[in-house]
């Protein structure tokens, strides 16, 4: 396949990442301790752990996105 983008920002190896529904929000997750949300559309980092994702203190090794529920609580 072709290079659509080359992704940059994290310090350390990619360890995870997961897709949005619909595929336009990527979540990749590495060993710099940091998450970061894409927009693959335009291929850059709309969050990272120094803005709106909080640090961890250790390798964040994985990462989901949760499907909203078809049904409410109560």
């Amino acid at each position: 396949g072709k290079q659509l983008a080359l992704l940059t920002g994290h310090k350390r190896e990619v360890t995870a990442c997961a897709f949005a529904l619909g595929g336009s929000v990527l979540i990749t997750a590495s060993d710099d301790r940091t998450m970061r949300l894409i927009d693959v559309r335009a291929a850059i980092t709309v969050a990272s752990a120094d803005t709106q994702l909080a640090c961890h203190s250790a390798a964040v090794t994985a990462v989901a996105f949760m499907q909203p529920s078809s049904s409410s609580p109560g």
